[in-house]
């Protein structure tokens, strides 16, 4: 009996060490991780940029000297001919490695906002997996027509795990081209199909060339609006977003004056519930965070209220992007 029983303190025993020493274990790790690892949630890390230029891709990659994320973060900006750049180097700083990326406008690119190639983007995948310390996950970051174009790549590119959408279309429009009609975008020399301003009410139309002449910021709105109303061929130029299964998040003024974006967030919403999360703001124009008129375009919304929505939108894209790209643990020990 005595024998038995000193078996089973001794086996107790040897189980007993392994729970200590598991314990042991957690707690130096948790003490590593609270007191000596370096986390950096607060302070923002230097970043080497340097310009990117291809066949068609042209912009910059923001390379944080501490990646503390998994994947790729890639910008677009709007009509503007942008890279929103802004933000990209927020996110750098935060520790992504971010591309901003001009999609029109520079030498080796369409001169404006017509009939870009989209296939540019298989580019930009070749380059990332070439230079970039990891490709997923990848995500794209637009802005009004680069938001457009973002959601047109993800019917084409399987790669893109997670969109973010300020000012959204759910439409491809035409471009932006006095001298000729055409699609915003092309895939393998074809022009996609896209809705033509041209079906724009006249009232619309009247509004925007007497705006135009008495030298008052114009408000395109009521002619997208009508444009899309009109057209037969709406459903071909709609955007199928219901055939993207991965994440979207869409942010919209309901004050937006440049063109509906807050009924097209909701249209993206109706036709892909799953995954997706929309975001309207009232009293917000255009641009989250921006003002109510730039460049002789009304932009509409209220710049306080813009200013929040712009607070409350930043906070809910650094959640978003945490919870999708992984952070990369970094130990530094104290001297």
């Amino acid at each position: 009996m005595f024998i038995g029983r000193k078996q089973y303190i001794g086996n107790g025993g040897i189980n007993l060490k392994k729970k200590l020493l598991i314990s042991i274990v957690v707690i130096i790790v948790a003490i590593i991780l609270v007191g000596v690892f370096n986390d950096n949630q607060v302070k923002e890390v230097p970043i080497k940029g340097s310009e990117v230029k291809g066949e068609y891709m042209n912009g910059f990659h923001l390379k944080p000297e501490v990646i503390r994320y998994k994947g790729v973060i890639i910008t677009f900006g709007g009509s503007e001919g942008g890279c929103n750049g802004d933000i990209a180097e927020t996110l750098a700083k935060k520790g992504y490695e971010v591309l901003a990326l001009y999609y029109f406008g520079k030498e080796n690119q369409q001169k404006v906002l017509n009939e870009v190639p989209i296939e540019f983007f298989q580019e930009v995948i070749t380059y990332m997996e070439k230079e970039c310390n990891s490709v997923n996950p990848l995500t794209i970051i637009g802005g009004s027509k680069g938001a457009e174009l973002a959601l047109v790549l993800a019917e084409y590119y399987d790669e893109i795990d997670n969109l973010v959408l300020y000012a959204p279309s759910s439409y491809v429009f035409m471009g932006l081209d006095s001298n000729k009609t055409a699609s915003s975008w092309t895939y393998n020399g074809k022009g996609l199909p896209y809705i033509d301003l041209i079906n724009a009410s006249f009232e619309s139309i009247k509004q925007v060339n007497e705006e135009y002449a008495s030298n008052v910021p114009m408000t395109f709105r009521p002619m997208y609006e009508s444009a899309i109303k009109n057209s037969r061929n709406k459903e071909a130029a709609r955007i199928k977003v219901e055939n993207y299964k991965n994440n979207i998040i869409l942010f919209a003024g309901c004050e937006d004056k440049l063109w509906p974006s807050d009924t097209m967030a909701e249209q993206i919403k109706n036709k892909k519930p799953k995954n997706t999360d929309l975001y309207l703001y009232p009293n917000v124009g255009h641009v989250i965070g921006g003002l109510a008129e730039y460049d002789n375009l009304k932009m509409g919304g209220d710049v306080e209220e813009s200013q929040k929505a712009k607070k409350d939108s930043d906070e809910k894209l650094y959640k978003a992007l945490k919870s999708w790209h992984k952070k990369i643990w970094i130990f530094k020990f104290k001297q």
